[in-house]
């Protein structure tokens, strides 16, 4: 981020170059997660994982508050510690984490064809189909900071604290939904979480009215992040092959990748024709009408042909 200055096709590198990284790395993970995991036990699982991801979430918000409280407008300092934290994780990762030998999945190196079948499967099919409907309709998170940050006129060296209040609901609840998940059905607490983000859209545009239904937006984005974020996955890795389990979860990571990506485009031309407010109404009604459409892969994820 340094390097790159004020250059915008640098800027983009970088942008792109992080999202490679986090492409990589997250499909490898999730299914090293499941694999290690009792089957009805698995959303509890990656509760507990998502529930430790966002607690380092938390701390880099309020890091980034207490640099710019000190040195107000000194980013460089942020990019510097998050570079230096960043390191210390891979050195952890580096020198302690061992990778299991010997596991059923490692025993096989499925082909790409053998992972392209994997669409044959039609319950994965309509999974992704409905990810990819519901990632097209879904507020980005930027905007959705942006639109609470103006409509509360909170200064700019406050904007890292919003990112606190998402995180801090989705520590609190990433184990709960979890566990919730592994009773009731994990398809159904997926539709509950974006009911939930739906619910927030409409804090979110009635914040402007008072502050408490900013904040109210905040717990409600954090809670529709710990009923899907984790509990997609656990859900599909009740049906995938452990051999090619890494491939599903990076398919249905692509789909609503890809959506996000087209929705945040569609996002910001609302933006620009008519206003962040309208932007948000708009995808709100999209989300609402996605939701119906797909409630019945939802809720019947587990007796999916």
């Amino acid at each position: 981020w340094l390097a790159a200055g004020t250059s915008w096709p640098a800027l983009s590198a970088v942008m792109a170059a992080d999202r490679v990284g986090k492409g990589i790395r997250t499909a490898p993970r999730d299914a090293l997660i499941s694999l290690a995991s009792e089957p009805q036990r698995v959303g509890l699982s990656f509760g507990v994982h998502r529930a430790f991801d966002s607690a380092g979430a938390l701390l880099g918000p309020l890091v980034a508050f207490a640099i710019l409280a000190a040195l107000p407008e000194a980013y460089d300092v942020v990019f510097v510690a998050s570079f230096c934290i960043a390191l210390a994780g891979l050195a952890a990762l580096l020198l302690l984490v061992r990778n299991p030998s010997g596991s059923a999945a490692a025993a096989t190196r499925p082909t790409f064809a053998q992972a392209m079948g994997l669409l044959r499967m039609t319950r994965l099919r309509r999974v992704l189909i409905a990810a990819a409907a519901l990632g097209l309709a879904t507020v980005a998170d930027p905007f959705f900071y942006l639109l609470l940050q103006r409509s509360a006129a909170l200064p700019v060296a406050w904007f890292p604290l919003l990112f606190l209040g998402t995180a801090l609901t989705y520590l609190a609840l990433a184990v709960p939904a979890g566990r919730l998940a592994d009773r009731i059905g994990r398809g159904r607490v997926i539709f509950l979480g974006y009911t939930l983000l739906l619910a927030a859209c409409g804090c979110l545009l009635a914040s402007q009215q008072h502050k408490l239904w900013g904040a109210l937006a905040l717990a409600l984005l954090g809670a529709y992040y710990a009923c899907t974020d984790g509990v997609l996955m656990a859900a599909v890795s009740a049906w995938l092959p452990a051999d090619l389990r890494a491939s599903g979860f990076a398919m249905i990571t692509t789909a609503t990748g890809v959506s996000r990506l087209a929705g945040s485009a569609l996002f910001g031309v609302l933006w620009q024709t008519w206003s962040l407010q309208v932007a948000v109404a708009v995808f709100a009604g999209a989300l609402a009408a996605a939701l119906l459409l797909t409630a019945r892969t939802w809720l019947r994820l587990e007796t999916l042909p």
